[in-house]
């Protein structure tokens, strides 16, 4: 592994903890540190996959909520699915961020297709 530099590192984490923003700041932060550092492979790499995990989930996220307050009788159990797919998906951006900060390169798991 390369040498890395703590700021590689910094920005590569940064871009992981775009989720723990609210509004558009899941998706913007990660975007906006990748095309500030395309050129630095390994901070190029955790924007990218922040913002194609983002890009995946937030709408994933949606129609599921959308879909279970339709199909599902009782409210419990569409905030029990919503509650776990939100869990799950922090749980996998504080993994990739302790990654990066570790100087590992990380694929989420959902996206591991793009290897």
């Amino acid at each position: 592994m390369a040498n890395l530099s703590g700021g590689q590192k910094m920005l590569a984490a940064a871009a992981h903890c775009g989720c723990f923003f609210g509004g558009l700041g899941f998706f913007l932060l990660p975007l906006a540190i990748w095309l500030y550092k395309r050129k630095d492979i390994f901070v190029a790499h955790h924007a990218l996959l922040a913002v194609l995990f983002q890009l995946f989930l937030a709408p994933a996220m949606i129609a599921l909520v959308l879909a279970l307050s339709l199909l599902m009788a009782t409210e419990t159990a569409a905030w029990i699915v919503v509650i776990g797919g939100g869990l799950l998906w922090l749980g996998c951006a504080m993994l990739a961020t302790v990654r990066a900060l570790s100087g590992e390169y990380y694929v989420y798991p959902i996206l591991q297709f793009l290897e």
